[in-house]
């Protein structure tokens, strides 16, 4: 646009409406936001984290009572061939020989007791010895049929009691039994209620059940054989 020359009071009319003008048909640059470029395939394999497989071989995945049951069948047959080889002899018990327990009552039960004297200084596996030979009964004089089982079979396979020391000389004693769900307490109520033998041992202090080892013996096959 040209000044104009006629007047020197400023642009005039002429003037503004040639600039408008000018200024409507001037080719204009659309500033337009800049495109993203599509984000780059994502490669999810990188970022997720592959969850292990079962490892069907640990324990930790295999159910409880599947355990105790392959250990308990486990230590009858290492059991069943050292009695062979001490008999001299191929002859033996089979699994379907064997009464799965001597009480009906509930379910069959393989059962730990722990028994805690009064005092130190007791001669443990000796009031191991007697509270397994004696003759338990119901509150209504009924017999309690429990069967003694080796107290610990990696230790000593041929040993009702494992004496297990405690503190400041005083030691408990572990008795296992396979026994029916609904004589336990029964069974425990009766040694925790024993007087004693009149001359060696007063009583109990108490009798627990070790429930973490106690499981239910699903048959015959997965018992433990009685020394």
């Amino acid at each position: 646009i040209q000044p104009s020359t006629t007047s020197n009071d400023g642009p005039t009319v002429n003037d503004l409406e040639k600039y408008i003008a000018w200024h409507a048909n001037s080719p204009r640059v659309e500033s337009t936001p800049a495109q993203l470029s599509p984000p780059s395939p994502s490669t999810e394999s990188e970022h997720i984290i592959p969850i292990p497989k079962d490892d069907k071989d640990n324990d930790v995945n295999q159910p409880a009572l599947e355990i105790a049951t392959a250990k308990i069948q486990k230590a009858r047959d290492e059991y069943m061939q050292r009695k062979q080889s001490e008999e001299g002899t191929g002859a033996s018990a089979t699994a379907s020989d064997l009464p799965i327990s001597d009480s009906s009552n509930g379910q069959t039960m393989l059962t730990f007791l722990e028994i805690k004297p009064y005092e130190a200084g007791l001669n443990m596996n000796k009031l191991g010895e007697l509270l397994t030979t004696m003759q338990w009964n119901h509150p209504d004089g009924g017999p309690i049929h429990p069967r003694w089982q080796p107290a610990n079979r990696e230790q000593d396979p041929h040993s009702l009691v494992e004496v297990v020391p405690i503190g400041f000389g005083i030691s408990k004693i572990r008795l296992c039994c396979i026994i029916g769900s609904d004589d336990i307490d029964d069974l425990t109520d009766a040694i925790d209620e024993w007087e004693g033998d009149g001359d060696t041992f007063e009583g109990v202090q108490s009798v627990d059940v070790d429930w973490d080892h106690t499981v239910p013996v699903m048959d015959a096959s997965s018992l433990p054989i009685r020394r």
